[in-house]
């Protein structure tokens, strides 16, 4: 009887082990959003960045916990669309969806704390320790050096950008062509400098603020679909959805290596395409 008991016991726990992991991993998400909110409020308060660290940690480890738990969606989805509804689970989809749908309105309260930051640095009212300006890669030093006053870089042993170049006269077609989709040079251009010059555009025509709605959807929009007709059709819109995230996730990687002004729009574009 005690081991049938016990085996019953272990039956239990490999039933609920999922469950219980998915909820540790959402509390993750919900402890990554609180630490990129208190570096916020902590910046704003102090008027000093002391690291970038802290907030570049908790972005990180959101999207990157994010990802897998859609990912692991994604199979348990696949298996309830392949079983007929006997096997697998469309829950994971919908607590993901949920916690999610919550974080794009703080998500997006951050990018715009993040804007204001931005702001204050470029007037000296927010400085940065040395600490801090160590932290910053080359993109991002370039844009602090083109963005804050001149004075200010001077405390901080930077010199400014040289003025652009006057723009070049208009190619003819021909010409147009035969350079699209190239550098000067004639090199191509890198995922990050394709990614990176997309992403300026969009932050700089709104100032900032511009979170795009979902291109695609994710799977988390299919829930709908699988509950309604399993099969072909629940499939498919996993498959879909699952690509559609994945480069949109292969974008944020991307972003990392800007600046926190630039990758906290791509991290919010993110979190909106799962939400």
């Amino acid at each position: 009887m005690k081991n049938v008991l016990s085996y019953c016991g272990i039956g239990l726990l490999l039933a609920f082990a999922p469950i219980a992991s998915i909820g540790a991993q959402l509390s993750d998400l919900e402890g990554n959003m609180r630490q990129a909110e208190a570096w916020i409020l902590k910046v704003q308060s102090s008027g000093v960045i002391e690291e970038f660290s802290p907030f570049d940690t908790a972005l990180d480890r959101y999207a990157d916990t994010a990802y897998a738990l859609h990912k692991d969606a994604t199979k348990q989805a696949q298996e309830y669309s392949k079983s007929g509804g006997k096997n697998g689970s469309l829950s994971p989809f919908t607590e993901l969806e949920k916690v999610t749908s919550a974080h794009v309105t703080r998500a997006e309260g951050i990018v715009k704390g993040v804007g204001t930051i931005r702001g204050l640095v470029s007037t000296g009212k927010v400085t940065l320790s040395q600490a801090a300006l160590r932290e910053l890669p080359p993109a991002a030093l370039q844009e602090l050096r083109s963005e804050v006053d001149p004075v200010v870089l001077k405390k901080y042993n930077l010199t400014p950008l040289p003025a652009p170049k006057p723009a070049p006269k208009p190619a003819s077609q021909s010409d147009t062509r035969s350079r699209m989709g190239t550098q000067h040079d004639g090199q191509q251009p890198s995922t990050f400098e394709l990614v990176y010059s997309e992403v300026k555009r969009n932050v700089e025509t709104v100032a900032g603020l511009f979170i795009p709605a979902a291109q695609a959807a994710t799977g988390l929009g299919c829930t709908a679909t699988c509950i309604a007709s399993t099969g072909l059709a629940c499939g498919a819109c996993l498959l879909a959805g699952g690509v559609g995230l994945a480069d949109e996730y292969g974008r944020w990687r991307e972003c990392r290596k800007a600046s926190q002004w630039t990758k906290v729009w791509c991290w919010t574009r993110f979190i909106a395409m799962i939400a």
